[in-house]
């Protein structure tokens, strides 16, 4: 009986030894490591936007959080844009933003912020936020990564190298109107 009980225990330890093997790689890869690198929401020369990132306070560095003060003249705008590798969650501290982001389903949510007020941009989803009170507008806005990086839309489309002829395809549109487009986005984009 003896033989079969350590015979049993054995084949239940190789077993979960087995299991806990199998699992390994996806513990792993359960995890979104942030790599060690400074933080940035958008041109460092744009001065609506304030980073906090680890080239500024090396203290943050390797902690995986970020922040950014946004200051918006009356109507600003941050144009619809993503954070690949962050959850975004933004507090108003004065004003009033129209802010929202899309779903995968490309449900819209969106809503007006006031003073005090906080929202949340998940991961990944186009989002965007626009003053619009009669006056300026601050908000203070934290991601769970020191690199979530920013991608903004019309830019990536409209002024990448993309070929005109897939966005016209991809639009609906003809050359002219594409061309008109990108003209507008790069104008738009241009550094100072």
């Amino acid at each position: 009986m003896a033989g079969s009980f350590s015979a049993h225990v054995r084949r239940v330890t190789v077993a979960l030894f087995v299991l806990q093997l199998a699992l390994l790689p996806m513990m792993a890869i359960a995890s979104d490591a942030d790599p060690e690198q400074d933080f940035c929401v958008a041109d460092p020369n744009n001065p609506t936007i304030v980073n906090a990132a680890a080239g500024q306070f090396p203290g943050i560095n390797t902690l995986g959080i970020s922040m950014a003060r946004l200051d918006f003249a009356k109507g600003g705008l941050v144009p619809p844009h993503t954070h690949p590798r962050a959850t975004e969650i933004i507090f108003v501290v004065e004003g009033s933003l129209f802010v929202g982001f899309v779903s995968t389903d490309e449900t819209l949510f969106a809503t007006t912020l006031q003073k005090g007020d906080v929202f949340v941009f998940p991961r990944g989803l186009l989002h965007f936020e626009l003053n619009v009170c009669d006056g300026t507008a601050t908000a203070i806005a934290a991601l769970n990564s020191q690199n979530p990086g920013t991608q903004i839309q019309a830019v990536a489309l409209f002024n990448s190298g993309i070929s005109e002829v897939v966005l016209e395809k991809a639009f609906g549109l003809g050359e002219k109107a594409v061309q008109k487009i990108e003209y507008a986005v790069e104008a738009a984009n241009k550094k100072p």
